[in-house]
């Protein structure tokens, strides 16, 4: 059985660092989980953000899509998202590339931010 999702939202200087772990489970947690990082997003003044996303279970399709155009649709300039594994991080670049919006995905928190925060 996946673990519950928790998650935690840091402010940085240049930018706000998300690590989650666990399984998002539906679109009411989705949500909640957006509405909270918006909120720090806003309070901080920062518009880019790291999810560091290592340590997830893959949600349902349902779910991955709506964080997917969440992350893409205009909150952020600029995402980085850090997965686990190579083609893991191909499918998001290029899901973005395609849509036409600024995410990347890496496997270091460490590139993902250097990348965010120099562009």
């Amino acid at each position: 059985m996946p673990a519950e999702h928790e998650y935690e939202v840091e402010v940085r200087e240049n930018h706000i660092l998300v690590s989650q772990r666990g399984l998002l489970p539906d679109l009411d947690a989705a949500k909640a989980f957006q509405s909270h990082v918006e909120q720090a997003l806003n309070a901080s003044g920062c518009s880019v953000a790291v999810f560091d996303n290592r340590h997830t279970d893959a949600p349902d399709e349902d779910v991955r899509r709506a964080m997917f155009e969440w992350a893409i649709g205009g909150t952020f300039t600029r995402v980085g998202l850090v997965v686990d594994g190579e083609l893991v991080a191909v499918r998001a670049t290029m899901e973005s590339i395609a849509s036409g919006r600024r995410l990347k995905a890496f496997n270091a928190v460490d590139d993902a931010v250097e990348w965010v925060v120099g562009g």
